[in-house]
């Protein structure tokens, strides 16, 4: 285990989350870049012989200085983070489940954008167990590339959250070339912004916020630090807004609002597993398990509580309180405007 390095709490500042959180994926980016810069103290290692830098580096779990991470499997008697890899394969089937789903209803609105949603979360899963699973080992390239992709489909899952929402506002057309052109390009953007400015902190060849990057002190990269936690909160923020507005103001719906109120809380919840509680489970297993598996649980059960949302918003009947369902309502503006074609044909005759 690492001797602890204090870190400052502060904006585009990583290494009080990466010292307080024992499986947090960015970690590996920096712990690579200070391995590379012989930064053995901001690792937490002091000024350790050859010998004893490789049996810690070997060791390594995820974090930067950790208050306790999860050795990495094959090292004091440790599997790897078992309970994020179950947690992972379960989330895989689950998902893959609802995408399928989602892919049935072929007349539901926002079917695509759905299932983009959800396919981008199920490519998540497997990228998970490799980049918090404590299986390889850190400062590697494999490793630091295969975070980097994480982190550009967490990014670009949260812009496929937002576009969910803008179809449902029936802004555009579901379905459309005005719909999908537009969630391709920015899924493309969103995902290759994410992923250079995530290698860039390993590999250092676009010198982001150049004369940040040298000094190192708390991790601060604020670029990366904006991608990694401001883009979600804006996404979700917007999704929230966009979300009440359709469901409450149009549809005037209260099931599928509760569903997306319960699937906010679920995400919400699985962050303060992760961040605040999941060095204390790590410590109270004796670094066995941490906090990732439950936030993976919760998330995926957050994903479910949309997926119930979403249904509700397109079922192709009336509510039980008589309110209209999104399909129900793109179907009578539909009818209103095919009567009012047909009363001004009868009239223009």
């Amino acid at each position: 285990m690492a001797t602890q390095f204090n870190y400052t709490f502060g904006f585009g500042n990583f290494g009080s989350w990466c010292s307080s959180t024992p499986s947090l994926a960015v970690c590996n980016l920096f712990y690579r870049r200070l391995l590379l810069q012989s930064n053995f103290a901001e690792l937490g290692y002091g000024t350790p012989d050859p010998m004893s830098l490789a049996a810690n580096v070997t060791a390594a779990g995820i974090g930067v200085s950790p208050q306790c991470w999860i050795p990495r499997r094959g090292h004091s008697g440790s599997l790897g983070n078992v309970g994020l890899i179950v947690a992972c394969c379960f989330s895989m089937v689950f998902v893959a489940f609802m995408t399928m789903r989602i892919s049935q209803r072929i007349a539901a609105v926002a079917r695509q954008e759905m299932r983009v949603l959800f396919m981008t979360y199920l490519v998540m899963m497997p990228l998970q167990i490799v980049t918090m699973g404590s299986l390889l080992e850190q400062g590697g390239k494999v490793l630091v590339i295969t975070t980097s992709i994480q982190e550009s489909f967490q990014s670009a899952f949260f812009w496929s959250l937002i576009a969910c929402a803008v179809v449902m506002t029936q802004v555009v057309e579901d379905g459309s070339g005005a719909s999908l052109w537009p969630l391709g390009l920015c899924y493309l953007a969103v995902f290759t912004m994410t992923l250079v400015a995530s290698l860039d902190v390993p590999f250092d060849f676009v010198h982001f916020a150049l004369h940040y990057r040298h000094q190192l002190v708390d991790l601060y990269d604020p670029v990366l630090y904006t991608i990694t936690f401001l883009i979600p909160l804006v996404g979700a923020t917007m999704y929230a807004l966009l979300i009440t507005y359709v469901t409450l103001g149009k549809l005037q719906e209260f099931k599928p609002f509760a569903w997306s109120v319960v699937a906010g809380g679920l995400w919400g919840l699985s962050l303060l597993v992760n961040f605040f509680w999941s060095a204390d489970l790590c410590q109270a297993s004796k670094a066995r398990v941490d906090g990732a598996f439950l936030a993976v649980m919760l998330q995926s059960t957050a994903m479910w509580a949309l997926f119930q949302a979403w249904q509700r918003m397109t079922e192709s009947e009336w509510g039980e309180d008589g309110n209209q369902t999104m399909d129900a309502f793109q179907q009578n503006q539909m009818q209103q405007q095919g009567g009012y074609d047909k009363v001004a044909g009868d009239e223009h005759f």
